[in-house]
C-alpha cells in the first residue's frame, strides 16, 4: 500500500479544536493509504468490529484496494457479506499501529486495537482521516503479531514496536 502524500495521525485523547479527531481509549498512529494502492493478504487474528473476537483467523485477499476474497472460520462469511454491501465496502481505508503501553488485552476490540505494537486495518470509510472514501461503515480488523516495514525501516517486529 502507498501512503505517498498522506499525513499520519496521532489519535490521542487530547482535543484542541473542533476539527481534531480523538479516540477513547487513546493510542493510535493511523494513516489512510492511497485509494487503489493496497495489494496482498491480511490475516486477521484477533477480532473485527461488529463480530467480536474471532474463533479462528480470517484471511482477506486484497487486489487494487478492494477485498477480492475472504476465507477462514465461521465468521469469514459475515465479513465477506459486509465487503459486498456497498460501493466502498471493500475499500482498504486505514492502517493503524497501536501505541498505548498501558492498554490491556481484554477481548474488547476498542481496547485491543490500541495495544502498543498491535495493528488494525480498516475497510470502507476513511474521509475523516485524510482519505477520499465516505461511507457509513468503518470496520476495524485487529491483527496481533505482525511485522511492519516502512521505507526500509522495521517499525513493528512481530507485535513489538521498535521505534
Amino acid at each position: 500500500m502507498s501512503i505517498a502524500g498522506r499525513s499520519g495521525l496521532c489519535l490521542a485523547d487530547l482535543v484542541r479544536s473542533p476539527a481534531w479527531l480523538a479516540t477513547f481509549p487513546s493510542g493510535e498512529a493511523a494513516i489512510s493509504p492511497i485509494e487503489g494502492s493496497s495489494e496482498g493478504t491480511i490475516v486477521v487474528d484477533r477480532g473485527i468490529d461488529s463480530m467480536g473476537l474471532l474463533s479462528e483467523p480470517i484471511k482477506v485477499t486484497v487486489r487494487k484496494r478492494r477485498v477480492v476474497s475472504v476465507s477462514g472460520g465461521t465468521q469469514a462469511k459475515h465479513l465477506e457479506n459486509l465487503t459486498h454491501s456497498g460501493v466502498y465496502a471493500s475499500n482498504i481505508a486505514e492502517f493503524t499501529i497501536g501505541t498505548n503501553p498501558l492498554s490491556r488485552m481484554l477481548g474488547n476490540i476498542t481496547e485491543d486495537k490500541i495495544l502498543k505494537g498491535y495493528a488494525h486495518i480498516t475497510i470502507e470509510d476513511n474521509h475523516t482521516i485524510g482519505g477520499e472514501t465516505e461511507s457509513c461503515i468503518h470496520l476495524d480488523m485487529v491483527i496481533l503479531k505482525l511485522t511492519v516495514w516502512l521505507d526500509g525501516t522495521k517499525m513493528v517486529d512481530e507485535g513489538v514496536l521498535t521505534l
